[in-house]
């Protein structure tokens, strides 16, 4: 979480930030989430209440967002596409889906970025991601 809000898109942000937290607290298997808050010292006795009003959005199911036409669409779209970048990032490990990123990466238009998080230690995979994308030069990051 930032450590001030300034702006609409920050608060924004924020809100949307808890809302993912949550949504992964309860699905697909539920668990324990964690948000790391930063605060300036001191932090007691500094706000008398709330500075904006809390937003509970419902959580969005996993059957809403892989509906077979959200599948579909979505396929239309990677097969059209030739420069594909996958980003894998805190998972348990999964030898399932291990496979499947090494059998991706030999296409040349895919690309695979993976957090240390992600267990995924794959000669498939390039780690270390924000020494890649530090590199990307203004033209490139779009």
């Amino acid at each position: 979480m930032p450590e001030e809000i300034r702006t609409n898109a920050d608060r924004q942000n924020a809100i949307d930030l808890i809302n993912e937290a949550i949504n992964l607290s309860q699905s697909p298997a539920g668990g324990p989430v964690h948000i790391n808050l930063p605060f300036n010292e001191p932090i007691y006795n500094q706000v008398e209440g709330l500075s904006f009003p809390v937003q509970v959005k419902e959580p969005v199911s996993d059957s809403d967002i892989f509906s077979p036409e959200r599948i579909k669409e979505m396929a239309g779209i990677w097969n059209v596409s030739q420069k594909k970048l996958i980003i894998a990032g805190m998972m348990e490990p999964n030898d399932t889906l291990r496979q499947q990123l090494k059998h991706l990466a030999e296409d040349p238009t895919v690309v695979i970025l993976s957090e240390t998080t992600s267990n995924l230690n794959e000669c498939c995979t390039i780690s270390c991601i924000d020494r890649v994308v530090s590199t990307f030069r203004k033209e490139e990051i779009e």
